[in-house]
């Protein structure tokens, strides 16, 4: 007996490991929305199987985790339905997304508009430092700059999968709705949540829609942010010439003569030069960085990715 205490003890403290592992992992977003998935799945199989859900789960039921076809049918429906339709079904639903954003002007209030753009304290532009980086063949700085789209590229593909698997979550709960009121007599875990919750059934229903709404805003029309790297060597640099063409611009553009509509082209086409270095790499609705330079267009004021630096923008008279 004495020797079987220790073995017991290692047993339980393992277990008591494998639990908390599990809790403290379940409050990653990702990890979560795919559990909910799948409990979802798991109960709209079992209706379709027994004509009861996981709510109305009775002990006899444990005999479905002996039934190999069912299980090898389930698990196989869910990989193609996640790997093949959803993938699918999502493209789908995204475009038809941007298109309303696109046909309804009234969308576009909930998306902050754009401040002119101005570069922060030590911040430059990461196509100017991979410029530095390839000018002076630096494999230090060459290896920051890949570094940093290394970061942004993860920080966005984490982003689309949080959308991705916010939509799954909330299609598959009005999929396990549909099908529970579809078998007569059956209760999936939507349709038992509600009368669980009781009076706050409704609340609760509105914080999810609106929660998942958010989410898929924030996943697929994200903020705008500057595409930038902080290195105050080369922001120094910078400032340098944007004052000194500024500099230039006002003593070129000055002086009492010349008609008023040649002064203010000169003055803009000198604005334009002067501030072509601050210019981002992309709006909030454009692809990452690609390594050009980025150009403005004078009538939009749209930064786009294109192959000049400079661009000098005429005023209409």
């Amino acid at each position: 007996m004495g020797k079987n205490e220790p073995d017991r003890t290692n047993s339980s403290s393992t277990t008591l490991e494998k639990g908390l592992g599990v809790l403290d992992r379940s409050w990653d977003a990702q990890w979560a929305l795919r559990l909910i998935c799948l409990v979802l799945f798991l109960d709209m199989a079992m209706i379709m199987r027994t004509e009861r859900g996981l709510w109305q789960w009775l002990p006899e039921d444990k005999a479905l985790l002996s039934d190999v076809g069912w299980i090898a049918l389930t698990v196989v429906s869910f990989s193609t339905i996640v790997a093949i339709v959803m993938p699918v079904i999502l493209t789908f639903l995204q475009q038809l997304v941007f298109a309303l954003w696109d046909l309804v002007p009234s969308f576009h209030i909930l998306t902050p508009s754009e401040a002119s753009y101005r570069r922060g304290l030590g911040n430059v532009p990461i196509y100017k430092f991979r410029d530095l980086a390839l000018s002076e063949r630096d494999e230090f700085l060459y290896q920051l700059y890949k570094a940093e789209r290394q970061r942004k590229e993860a920080i966005r593909r984490s982003r689309i999968r949080d959308g991705e698997l916010t939509a799954t979550a909330l299609l598959a709960a009005l999929a396990d709705w549909v099908i529970a009121h579809q078998w007569q007599g059956s209760i999936g875990v939507i349709s038992g949540l509600w009368p669980f919750l009781g009076d706050y059934a409704l609340l609760v229903l509105t914080v999810v829609l609106l929660s998942g709404l958010f989410m898929l805003k924030w996943a697929w029309f994200p903020p705008y942010k500057p595409d930038e790297i902080y290195f105050p060597p080369l922001d120094r640099q910078l400032r340098e010439e944007e004052e000194m063409r500024k500099k230039s611009c006002t003593k070129n553009s000055g002086g009492p003569s010349g008609p008023p509509i040649k002064k203010n082209q000169a003055a803009t086409s000198c604005l334009a030069n002067a501030t072509s270095t601050e210019s981002p790499s992309g709006f909030s609705t454009s692809s990452p960085d690609s390594g050009t330079s980025p150009d403005v267009l004078c009538e939009t004021r749209i930064f786009l990715a294109m192959r000049d630096r400079h661009v000098i923008c005429d005023v209409a008279a």
